[in-house]
């Protein structure tokens, strides 16, 4: 989980993103302001489900009431021993995709230091956000809805805006 090594150069609150989701500049915003508001992590979340490679949430009234792994990404097995605690076996009408996008603060890096980050224990910061809000921490979430793009296979690379934005429609 390479959001550790970036302590030293994080001064004040910040955004942070995958560098396989590109979206428009509203997701960032959004998510910024809404961490302004509460000072809990605002995670990014689409009612986008196809070919989710990343976790799945539940949002009430702007908090993270749920956060898991999809059954389908568990069966890839690329699970780590904690994330395996963390698994649903069907992504219901209001689960919504965590696009893995989020804003917080420095005060994360001490939660961030007791999780593993190489080798087979190695964790990934949407594990980290699973296990937290397992253990009470409370999360914010913001729906996006507009286009966006998730490059996670070599075929993603022929989409557009434009076809995130008829998947969302359809």
């Amino acid at each position: 989980m390479a959001y550790q090594t970036f302590e030293p150069y994080i001064k004040d609150d910040f955004i942070a993103l995958p560098g396989d989701a590109i979206a428009f500049a509203n997701a960032y915003k959004d998510i910024y302001e809404r961490f302004q508001q509460t000072g809990n992590p605002t995670l990014s979340f689409s009612p986008r489900m196809t070919e989710c490679t990343h976790g799945v949430g539940k949002v009430r009234e702007g908090e993270v009431t749920e956060l898991s792994w999809y059954n389908a990404i568990a069966r890839k097995g690329s699970m780590t021993p904690l994330a395996k605690k963390y698994v649903t076996e069907t992504a219901h009408h209001d689960h919504y995709r965590d696009m893995t996008i989020f804003a917080t603060d420095r005060k994360i890096f001490p939660q961030l230091a007791s999780y593993p980050t190489q080798g087979r224990e190695g964790i990934r910061i949407g594990e980290v956000f699973m296990h937290e809000l397992a253990k009470g921490y409370p999360l914010q979430g913001n729906i996006y809805t507009d286009p966006w793009v998730h490059v996670s296979f070599p075929k993603d690379l022929r989409k557009s805006m434009y076809s995130s934005a008829l998947e969302i429609a359809s």
